[in-house]
């Protein structure tokens, strides 16, 4: 047999009936909590709200933001190999010229000392004729060559 309560009129009412009460009066304190809570909470629930919205539109031009930088990044880089290169390439050339103005300046050397003036040097160069030539930038030229060698005279030659 079920136990019984019984009311304050003296009217018995079976433990199911109560539980159902109960639990009807906890529903009803609940909704009326949430209601209460959801209408004071509102104003901050739809701050929070358009706060995380801001929040995620921020994120996406920020990774637009991201992207562009990356791209622009890789450009750079690029652009500095190609710099890099280049100036490899122009301290190589310029290292081929000194080499070049430095075998002409030996050779020069070599050959101012062999022609002097006043026949110190080990030739003398006379008769020289330069003509201009059948095509452009081009010439002809003739010269006579004299050895000087000491103590066998001065023995001559020409040359065309």
């Amino acid at each position: 047999m079920a136990p019984k309560l019984i009311g304050s009129g003296g009217v018995c009412w079976p433990w199911p009936f109560n539980a159902v009460l109960v639990a009807a009066v906890f529903w009803v304190g609940f909704e009326l909590g949430q209601a209460r809570v959801t209408a004071v909470a509102q104003p901050e629930i739809s701050t929070l709200q358009k706060a995380c919205s801001d929040a995620f539109a921020e994120v996406a031009v920020l990774q637009k933001d991201l992207a562009s930088l990356r791209q622009e990044s890789a450009v750079l880089e690029r652009s500095r190999q190609i710099e890099r290169e280049a100036n490899r390439s122009l301290q190589e050339q310029l290292k081929q010229a000194q080499d070049e103005r430095l075998s002409l300046i030996k050779e020069s050397s070599y050959l101012k000392r062999l022609i002097r003036e006043g026949d110190k040097g080990a030739v003398h160069v006379h008769d020289m004729r330069v003509t201009p030539g059948k095509g452009p930038r081009t010439f002809r030229y003739s010269f006579t060559v004299t050895q000087l060698i000491q103590d066998f005279g001065n023995p001559g030659g020409g040359s065309r």
